[in-house]
């Protein structure tokens, strides 16, 4: 056979440069370089409680601590947070999130604690934008969205407690459990503040720690 025949034949077979395909591969390559970029945005459950705007107040005899943290997530669409990791010395008893970003009115008429059957009363009357029923964990929070996550911590051993403190970066032995949409899960470290022993001194002068 004619070699000259063959490779022709051979060049016929090769694809031929077109500009539809080079822009199909160009769109192909670029899509997977952005689906690279945003995996961890997507699949990563991911909580910002950078701000550190919290507060945190003890209940006195009801042996409870109110913690209030701001958070936000990039996760996308949205992370739902399950549940508040129990810490040593106290257990979360109730937690909520609100869209109510403002971490305690500036008219504050609720009373005293011991003036309710339960720290869980006080909290709802403190912070009436809490909706008792709805805004209980779990709940989702949706992305580029900020909330207010209150938690009240009943506290079991004083003595154990004093001896988790939050660490010197700031970071609380308290984790808050994540679950994304691709049902991946996780557990994220919240700030000093939500920590019910940020400041035993508190609990010990409130009786909260007798």
């Amino acid at each position: 056979m004619n070699k000259d025949l063959v490779d022709a034949s051979m060049a016929n077979l090769a694809p031929r440069p077109s500009r539809l395909r080079n822009a199909l591969l160009f769109t192909a390559a670029f899509c997977a370089l952005l689906a690279a970029a945003l995996a961890p945005t997507i699949i990563r459950a991911s909580l910002d409680v950078s701000s550190g705007t919290g507060f945190q107040m003890a209940l006195g005899q009801h042996h409870q601590v109110m913690t209030t943290t701001t958070v936000r997530t990039s996760t996308w669409p949205w992370v739902e947070i399950r549940a508040i990791d129990d810490v040593p010395g106290a257990v979360a008893s109730e937690a909520w999130l609100t869209d109510d970003i403002t971490p305690l009115p500036t008219d504050q008429t609720t009373g005293s604690p011991a003036d309710f059957d339960s720290g869980a009363d006080y909290v709802t009357a403190l912070l009436p934008n809490i909706d008792a029923a709805n805004d209980a964990l779990p709940r989702q929070l949706v992305g580029g969205d900020s909330a207010l996550l209150v938690v009240l911590w009943t506290i079991t051993d004083c003595d154990v407690l004093a001896q988790h403190p939050p660490s010197p970066g700031n970071s609380s032995p308290a984790h808050v459990e994540l679950r994304t949409i691709f049902n991946m899960s996780r557990h994220h470290p919240l700030p000093g503040i939500a920590s019910p022993a940020f400041s035993m001194e508190a609990l010990t002068a409130s009786d909260t720690c007798p």
